[in-house]
């Protein structure tokens, strides 16, 4: 089941003190080999001064001559003490007449003992059954587990790689730092698929705090996603749905930090969705989005605010994959904020933005006349358009198709009719398919004696918009029989509908009708025009 992401979740602390053995054994260190055995080597070694101490008095080697346990041994016992404190050691080994012995501390947990002041104790002791010291830990030392290695040699000063022909042993344990200054107790996890927001209560004393999201809970662990802060929140993006995680705090007080505080988390399975755009124009577009298995429906807003929406925003709710934005202003960025929601669950949002476009407005339009039936017809550029249409004809009304036009000017040759003659022209934006709206110039006044016949048989029959996504309006004018047949068939020839006409103005649905090139036919019986339609 999956969980509200509403609920906040507090969960206990890992105890770091349990972890300890396990975390400095997955640590990878070198091995050592003393290759004559340990029939003379250290016997027992033991510490003091800390919360937890070491005492192995009966270091194993039961052979005389020959190894049984002479190379690298890792024990299960540890010596646990605070940065600035003092360890004591003692180390005994069974050769009275000469051995070296050696301790190295790997102080900040990096898997080696080759950092400086991690050797601390390296000496050659004779006429002596052992030896005994103390060292300090430092206040650089990274707090948490950590591993020590005693090491005893007959021959040669101990290096903490050693092997070679010689007579001792090694063994490592665990040691683990830890702070006067005190870990975050609590956490609270507000998990989403891809992110997660963690808030924990403020810890007296603290300078700012390092929080690290990791897949495994050794904090150590390769990161997801980390930071430093001086509140007490922090949010951590680029996470994967439906994935365990660990958050790991450490609280850095004035002079020391803190142990590691880690807390386990599972980001939901309900995920936003991801929008594209499509058909973007300047007062429209299309959103699309991928659907999420499991969500029932998603939620939505649109505006001019990159900023995620707050509690009191005014959402859309749709359970389809794609949304028509429309009423949307010309040359402005807009950003749709989506999210999933999952029954009770929500995602978080996700954020996409568009521009819409430069408006799609008709030029305008200068007459160059040469004489009164020859003219040249120019217009100055619009931005947005990738080619123009334009018609000449004795209406002072638009027809619904015109001829395309690449540049921004076309010579018109009047005939001598006397006739007035119109010059329409429109813009063609993103596609051939997309206008402005027409603009018309009147070429030249008629003679009123003559007779506006527009195809010779005194018929003017207009078809539009064109293209047309669901309502195409025929209309008829001039001298026209009492009824006629609209007609509208496909490329093939195929008849779609057949529509008697009384009106001048005839609406004819092609909703539900394929995208596509239709042809669109009024006859009468005496006379008949026939139109190309583009079906969005």
């Amino acid at each position: 089941m999956i969980k509200s992401l509403r609920n906040l979740l507090s969960f206990a602390s890992i105890g770091l003190a349990a972890l300890a053995p396990s975390i400095a054994k997955a640590q990878t260190y070198c091995a050592t080999n003393h290759s004559y055995g340990c029939y003379y080597a250290m016997n027992s070694f033991s510490t003091s001064g800390g919360t937890t101490n070491i005492s192995n008095t009966s270091i194993p080697c039961s052979s005389s001559w020959g190894p049984t346990n002479p190379n690298t041994m890792y024990t299960s016992g540890s010596h646990t003490g605070l940065i600035g404190s003092t360890v004591n050691y003692s180390v005994n080994v069974n050769y009275y007449w000469g051995m070296y012995t050696a301790i190295w501390v790997d102080w900040n947990a990096d898997g080696d003992f080759s950092d400086a002041g991690e050797s601390v104790h390296s000496m050659y002791h004779y006429y002596s059954y052992g030896t005994s010291g103390s060292f300090t830990v430092p206040s650089t030392a990274n707090v948490g587990p950590t591993r020590m290695r005693v090491m005893s040699s007959m021959y040669n000063s101990p290096s903490p790689c050693w092997s070679g022909y010689d007579y001792g042993n090694t063994v490592d344990y665990t040691f683990n730092v830890t702070s006067p200054c005190a870990s975050v107790p609590s956490v609270t996890t507000t998990a989403y698929s891809k992110s997660a927001v963690f808030n924990w209560p403020a810890v007296a004393g603290s300078v700012s705090y390092d929080y690290r999201v990791t897949q495994s809970p050794n904090p150590s662990s390769p990161d997801v996603g980390n930071g430093n802060t001086s509140s007490t929140t922090a949010t951590v993006a680029g996470l994967t749905p439906s994935t365990n995680y660990y958050i790991h705090l450490k609280n850095k007080c004035a002079v020391y930090p803190s142990s590691w505080a880690s807390y386990p988390f599972t980001t939901s399975a309900c995920a936003p969705p991801l929008p594209s755009f499509s058909n973007v124009d300047h007062n429209s577009a299309l959103v699309l989005w991928s659907s999420v298995s499991i969500a029932s429906r998603y939620e939505y807003i649109v505006n001019t605010d990159p900023s995620e929406p707050d509690l009191t925003a005014t959402l859309n709710s749709t359970n389809a994959s794609s949304v028509k934005l429309t009423g949307l202003d010309p040359e402005t960025t807009y950003y749709l904020h989506i999210r999933s929601v999952c029954g009770t669950t929500t995602s978080e949002w996700d954020m996409a933005s568009f521009t819409t476009m430069d408006e799609c407005i008709a030029p305008t339009v200068n007459l160059i006349p040469s004489s009164p039936n020859d003219m040249e017809v120019t217009w100055q550029p619009t931005p947005t358009a990738i080619a123009y249409e334009y018609a000449v004809n004795s209406s002072a009304t638009p027809p619904s198709l015109g001829t395309t036009e690449y540049d921004n000017s076309v010579t018109v040759n009047l005939p001598a009719d006397k006739k007035q003659y119109y010059f329409h022209i429109r813009s063609k934006c993103i596609s051939i398919f997309n206008s402005s709206e027409w603009s018309s110039m009147l070429l030249r006044e008629g003679d009123p004696t003559a007779v506006s016949n527009v195809n010779g048989d005194g018929l003017l029959v207009q078809a539009y918009p064109n293209p047309v996504n669901d309502i195409v309006t025929v209309q008829v004018d001039g001298d026209k029989a009492v009824s006629g047949t609209v007609t509208i068939t496909d490329v093939t020839g195929k008849l779609i509908s057949a529509t008697t006409v009384t009106e001048s103005k005839t609406n004819i649905s092609m909703k539900g009708l394929a995208a596509g090139v239709y042809m669109v036919k009024y006859t009468d019986g005496a006379q008949s025009q026939t139109f190309r339609i583009n079906k969005l």
